[in-house]
């Protein structure tokens, strides 16, 4: 009788693990090890830098190795392995070259909420970037994309991994979870970011800003201590008697603001800041040590309003883009209102920038004065609002109503990126030390002279402030604009008897009063309205006195017709020139752009609702479109079934690149004329 031999231990080991299995692993480990050398090399801008990064802090850098490798274990589960090795290898490549772009703009790295402060407030790229600079970042994505389609379809198939390569992934994994507790312990302290990054490594401070977020309990924090200062008084204020005698406040957080004095190797040839030297002089002085350098103003603004200490917070984390928008905590201006005061906050800016329409409700603040609801401004060369409008909302928030009043205002336009181009007609203030350096030079004159103005804008300030009624200060509730609200058609237009007034997208506040004066002199005041939908109108009674704007889900059905059936009149009539006659055609045509269309209304509604409308919201009408126009052309291609699949794919591109185009002429009178129906 015979029976199989038993294999030995060596022999069942290299059945187990192939040399394709070692080779998978170290080619995944080898990848790993190059793509973290150079992530460092791209975010420290010196591969000599990321070499002494390797020899100074090794198990950091094998750290970062062990957290790409993960990322690319991934492949090892995939047929296309060499494409996803690439796409992976290129997520990281771009990361480090968008870190390292944005460290020589404003000196902090990337995390992860610079993508979510960017998506929702991307009117300000145009102050850091040139539009043939973002033409050639969009050609670069898109060669990058076209690449990656061309890598995947010539990408040979091979069998997902086997047994051990799971196991290596499995391994990777869980060493990685085992030594990410210990390697956090050691380095959490982001309190300086460039400092951090430097000393922890790229990917792993940047995955870090993705998942720590929230406070964390101070380590200096002690209950017993906070239950003494209670006990002492310290607890909740309360109003203040009808008698006694409250100051207003006014507190003004300058835009990139500091004394050019302590600059010492440079000479101005003059004191840019002539106002503040003399505030210096006569009031009390101190330093401010503020949570950032290089961006981050909501940051300080956080800690300023709050007395909290960002470094509690997650690695880059923003409270005013995250926590803030659904939370409250203590602030100055709860503490105030508790005390009988009233509470203004006022920017000359948008907004929407870092979620302040939303947030400055949540931090205690009763009105919000943003750049939608001021007039008669100008702007600096680089398109920031001049702070001297200020002036007029201050006073404005200080002029309505009985109650003492804190009146936080945030300027803008120290904000950069500095012109580094010679200017057309020279700066009134100059400097002497950086001629070796003419673009600092530049750079340098061109931000003592902002300061210069904002200097001024305080001079006039304090000059209104002293000016004013003797007997104190007066708050009002900034509700709608200070004169002509935004750029439109003020006059109107007949519509069946009934006045239409249009104006565009640009400007039209999320909440808004009506004024209307008449010839005679008589003045009325609406009430409240709110705008929340891109497409919005708004409705008044004379005769009654009335104002009414149509219900959100009116609104967003109007809409909805608005840009559904331009789409359906010009994609309809390409449909008909490409010969399409059947009843099916016709049928696939109709459902085809009510779930394109539909999820299109969806998408608009939801970033309105979070985001607010701007102008700049019609920029991201391109990715949209793109998307409509690939699940378009994979619907088409297989249920447009009356001509070949070619001539379908060619119309689903021809028909949306129409309708995106001519679709927003139309849109316009077309909402018009609902309008003047309904």
């Amino acid at each position: 009788m015979l029976q199989p031999q038993s294999k030995r231990p060596g022999e069942r080991a290299r059945a187990f693990l192939t040399r394709a299995d070692v080779r998978d692993a170290l080619r995944c480990l080898l990848l790993a090890l190059i793509l973290s050398f150079v992530t460092e090399a791209i975010c420290r801008l010196n591969p000599i830098a990321a070499a002494g990064y390797v020899f100074t802090r090794p198990l950091a850098f094998l750290y970062n190795t062990l957290l790409i490798a993960c990322t690319l274990s991934l492949a090892l589960l995939v047929k296309r392995r060499r494409f996803a090795y690439t796409l992976i290898s290129a997520i990281w490549v771009v990361l480090s070259i968008v870190d390292c772009c944005i460290r020589l703009v404003r000196i902090t790295p990337l995390n992860f909420y610079d993508f979510v402060i960017f998506v929702s407030n991307f009117s300000i790229t145009q102050s850091y970037v040139t539009w043939w600079q973002i033409a050639l970042i969009v050609l670069a994505v898109a060669a990058l994309i076209t690449g990656m389609v061309l890598l995947f379809r010539r990408t040979p198939r091979v069998q997902p991994a086997r047994r051990p390569a799971l196991l290596l992934l499995a391994a990777l994994c869980g060493l990685t979870a085992v030594i990410t507790p210990i390697y956090a312990l050691n380095n959490r302290d982001y309190t300086d970011p460039v400092a951090g990054y430097n000393r922890s490594g790229f990917a792993y401070s940047f995955c870090r800003s993705v998942v720590d977020r929230g406070i964390r309990r101070p380590e200096t924090y002690d209950e017993n201590v906070i239950n003494g200062i209670l006990a002492d008084g310290g607890g909740d204020a309360q109003p203040a008697a009808a008698t006694e005698k409250l100051p207003n406040f006014v507190f003004l957080q300058l835009e990139s603001f500091l004394d050019p004095a302590n600059i010492t190797s440079v000479t101005c040839s003059e004191n840019p800041v002539p106002v503040f030297t003399r505030l210096k002089e006569e009031c009390s002085t101190g330093l401010l040590h503020v949570p950032m350098i290089g961006g981050g103003t909501a940051n300080v603004e956080f800690e300023v309003i709050t007395g909290m200490n960002l470094g509690d917070f997650g690695t880059g984390e923003y409270p005013y883009s995250t926590i803030l928008k659904s939370e409250t905590c203590e602030t100055i201006a709860y503490d105030l209102r508790n005390m009988g005061y009233t509470a203004h906050a006022i920017h000359n800016h948008i907004a929407t920038f870092y979620e302040r329409n939303q947030v400055y409700a949540m931090l205690g603040f009763d009105t919000f004065t943003s750049l939608e609801y001021m007039t008669n401004y100008t702007t600096n060369s680089l398109g920031w609002c001049r702070d001297k409008v200020l002036t007029g909302c201050i006073l404005d928030a200080l002029r309505s109503g009985e109650e003492r009043d804190l009146v936080f205002a945030v300027s803008v336009q120290g904000h950069g990126k500095y012109s580094s181009n010679p200017p057309q007609t020279p700066y009134p203030i100059t400097s002497t030390g950086l001629e070796d350096n003419p673009s600092l030079k530049n750079e340098f004159e061109y931000y003592i002279n902002q300061l210069h103005e904002t200097d001024e804008f305080l001079g006039e300030l304090l000059d209104a402030l002293r000016a004013a009624v003797p007997e104190g200060w007066h708050a009002c509730t900034a509700q709608g604009t200070n004169g002509a609200p935004m750029w439109g058609d003020l006059i109107g237009s007949d519509a069946g008897g009934v006045r239409l007034h249009s104006f565009r997208y640009h400007g039209v506040p999320d909440t808004y009063r009506i004024i209307l004066v008449t010839k005679s002199g008589e003045s009325w005041v609406s009430g409240v309205l709110h705008r929340a939908t891109l497409q919005s109108s708004a409705t008044v009674d004379w005769a009654a006195r009335t104002a009414n704007a149509p219900s959100p889900a009116m609104a967003y059905a109007l809409q909805f017709l608005c840009t559904l059936l331009p789409t359906l009149l010009i994609e309809g009539l390409l449909l008909f020139a490409f010969g399409y006659r059947s009843k099916r055609s016709w049928l696939v045509f109709l459902l085809v752009n009510l779930v394109t269309q539909g999820g299109f209304a969806v998408y608009l509604a939801v970033t309105v609702l979070n985001h607010g409308v701007s102008g700049w919201s019609l920029i991201f009408y391109i990715p949209i479109e793109v998307i409509i126009t690939l699940v378009e052309l994979l619907l088409y291609r297989r249920l447009l079934t009356e001509k070949n699949k070619a001539r379908a794919a060619v119309y689903a591109i021809a028909a949306n690149l129409c309708s995106a185009v001519f679709g927003l002429w139309l849109i316009d009178p077309l909402w018009h004329f609902i309008v003047s129906i309904s």
